[in-house]
């Protein structure tokens, strides 16, 4: 018998494969075009979109690594951008997982909200697909870390993940900031709070995670 931790990676490598096909070919389009032409792409995007905090944090993000001539930095955020949208317009009411591809968990109930904000585009997309797709929470992602506590003065959420290391606002800065919040905060990193020479105050998860140590440590922190 094929074992479930086998089973769910390929559930999950199905929906990547689904996910990559529909954001492939217009990233690929902003490849090698101008810093001006992402920032107008960006509001674009977000125009279509009437008061939508998240997206007005990732346009911020763009705009602000344009003019700073950060031009990966720029292309990342509008990707996480687009792929926001993608995901809000295909939910009719906002708030169920994507329900679209061969490893969705729509019928699954709305588990809780999920902020991620990692610089590792790889992991962050990983990330984001196993707790939407297979563990049906709603997920948010970020490619740094200096949108997060402008999107939690207006949103709330159930758990933050980030990255320790982030260029910028840290996780470990985060972590710090929210430590008098009802917020749960796990920092994700590869090595140990004292090779990074710091104390945690949060929940410290050493990389690599496999998707379901993942989904087990999520559904611990939901659980209370």
């Amino acid at each position: 018998a094929v074992s479930f931790s086998k089973q769910l990676q390929a559930r999950v490598r199905a929906a990547q494969r689904e996910q990559e096909r529909k954001l492939g070919a217009r990233v690929e389009a902003l490849r090698n075009v101008p810093l001006e032409e992402l920032v107008r792409e960006a509001h674009k995007v977000r125009g279509g979109f009437a008061q939508h905090r998240t997206l007005t944090v990732l346009a911020g993000e763009v705009e602000g690594a344009a003019r700073a001539g950060e031009g990966d930095r720029a292309r990342v955020a509008l990707e996480a951008l687009i792929e926001e949208a993608r995901r809000i317009s295909a939910l009719p009411d906002l708030e169920a997982p994507p329900s679209e591809g061969p490893a969705s968990n729509a019928s699954a109930p709305r588990a809780g909200r999920i902020l991620i904000a990692d610089d590792d585009d790889a992991i962050r997309r990983m990330t984001k697909l196993v707790l939407e797709r297979v563990g049906g929470y709603e997920v948010v992602a970020l490619p740094s870390g200096e949108g997060v506590l402008k999107l939690l003065e207006d949103e709330s959420f159930d758990l933050l993940i980030a990255d320790a290391m982030m260029p910028g606002t840290s996780g470990i800065e985060l972590c710090a900031a929210l430590a008098d919040s009802d917020l749960p905060v796990a920092v994700l990193s590869a090595a140990s709070p004292e090779e990074l020479g710091t104390e945690p105050t949060c929940r410290w998860w050493r990389k690599p995670l496999s998707a379901d140590e993942l989904l087990e440590r999520v559904a611990e922190c939901m659980d209370g």
